[in-house]
């Protein structure tokens, strides 16, 4: 391993900034500290921890770092092919987040209330982002070098926003005159191996009914078809313009006739998974399919079989439960779509005595009532739905995804403590079900119910 070359440098520019240095490693027996700037491999620029990760691979590497003070040092390091160097980094991406150049009218941060959070009104459309975070994105910024770097990298897997492969109807609801088409896309980026997802995003009367066919059944003839595709209906808010609105129960069973007849056609090809979000099957009254329709659950984060991976972890959680606890009252708050549900599931826990559990739909303020999800409950939505219930509890219980990935705060600016302050009562957000079930008994747990 060479010493590093030491040369009075430019002040200090782009790059990675570098979080820690593992004691013992590569970066530390060179000199490299926290708070120094990894500003180039081999002579490329360092864009983002997918750059890293493949350009520190191979077993002979050189390094341009620019100390806190302002020196550069150009580090040639021998390794092992894949032997890491010891340094975490600072973010994922390195060069700025590639915002959305589209206008789709129906995009949701545009239906946002004011006052949030300044990162959530960020439009990001960045193909990183996809493959580092399960971000979709329409792939209408992509570039020749972004190409090059996809298939030199294999960056994968890609969530692309599909909508329609009509290319005129496509860029209608992209708002984008210049978007190519999507199909030859998809194509070329399935044709060197990138696994692909891709999601529909239904608006009624837009690219629904014989578009809604269309797609299907463009994307189902691909010659290597996207590993999963996801019908999911648009999202509505009380800041929506232009006659935006959600679907109603008769079309939410439409819409299911047409993916289920879809669905048997891509199975009987080997055309990848078709999954309908559980919001169509809650809003049209319908059981979600069995747990087993989902595979892997490749659409999860994309709320598509929530329900059935919930109920499935929920009744395993609870096939040994106690026979009594301590006198204990709690409350548990979530969206008003899936709290009839989840109500029926505390059936199970009906039986322990001393324990008392009530479940709570709470409307939605912050967005509006076609909000019926849990994860975009605000502070104040909790609040008055708590305080609607009245009574005094011993746990209050709230959806996990009402607070950003830190785990600390929810939409409009709310903890966990600014809530147990304002209850005067323990508030948490279990993450699992199984922790949900745990928080619910205490912990308390006595003689199994046989």
């Amino acid at each position: 391993m060479a010493q590093p070359v030491r040369r009075p440098g430019p002040p200090r520019g782009g790059g990675a900034e570098i979080a820690e240095v593992a004691p013992g490693g590569i970066a530390a027996a060179v000199g490299i500290e926290p708070g120094d700037l990894l500003a180039g491999i081999d002579g490329h620029p360092v864009q983002d921890i997918l750059d890293y990760q493949f350009r520190t691979f191979p077993d002979r590497i050189r390094l341009r770092v620019v100390k806190r003070d302002g020196e550069e040092w150009d580090v040639a390091i021998d390794k092992d092919p894949g032997e890491p160097l010891g340094l975490a980094l600072v973010g994922e991406v390195y060069d700025g987040v590639r915002e959305c150049a589209n206008h789709c009218f129906f995009c949701f941060v545009n239906q946002l209330p004011p006052g949030l959070r300044s990162p959530l009104y960020v439009k990001d459309d960045d193909m990183r982002l996809s493959v580092l975070c399960g971000n979709f994105v329409t792939l209408t910024n992509l570039t020749h070098a972004d190409l090059a770097r996809i298939r030199e990298q294999r960056l994968s897997p890609l969530r692309v926003s599909i909508h329609s492969t009509d290319p005129e109807l496509r860029r209608r609801m992209l708002g984008n005159p210049a978007a190519a088409p999507i199909l030859p896309l998809l194509a070329e980026l399935g044709g060197i191996g990138i696994e692909l997802h891709g999601q529909i995003v239904l608006c009624p009367g837009v690219n629904d009914g014989p578009a809604l066919d269309a797609t299907l059944g463009d994307l189902m003839r691909l010659q290597r078809p996207l590993r999963s595709t996801a019908v999911v209906p648009v999202g509505v808010t009380r800041f929506a313009r232009g006659g935006l609105r959600p679907y109603g129960a008769d079309e939410a069973e439409t819409i299911l006739g047409v993916t289920e007849g879809w669905q048997r056609r891509y199975r009987a090809a080997g055309a990848g998974d078709l999954q309908t979000a559980d919001e169509l099957y809650l809003v049209a009254g319908r059981e979600p399919p069995p747990v087993g329709e989902y595979g892997e659950f490749p659409q999860l984060n994309n709320g598509v079989g929530m329900v059935r991976w919930f109920t499935h972890r929920w009744r395993l959680a609870t096939r040994t439960l106690p026979r009594s606890v301590p006198a204990r009252r709690v409350l548990v708050l979530t969206g008003t779509l899936f709290a009839p549900w989840l109500g029926r599931q505390m059936v199970r826990l009906s039986g322990i005595e001393g324990l008392t559990v009530e479940v709570l739909g709470c409307a939605n303020g912050l967005f509006g009532p076609t909000v019926t999800v849990g994860g975009l409950l605000g502070g104040e939505d909790l609040c008055r739905c708590a305080g609607a219930a009245g009574g005094t509890w011993d746990q209050i219980l709230v959806p996990p995804h009402v607070l950003r990935a830190e785990g600390d705060l929810t939409l409009d600016g709310w903890s966990l403590a600014d809530l147990a302050g304002r209850l005067g009562a323990p508030v948490a957000a279990p993450p699992m079900p199984g922790d949900l079930v745990r928080s619910i008994l205490g912990r308390a747990q006595r003689r199994a119910v046989s």
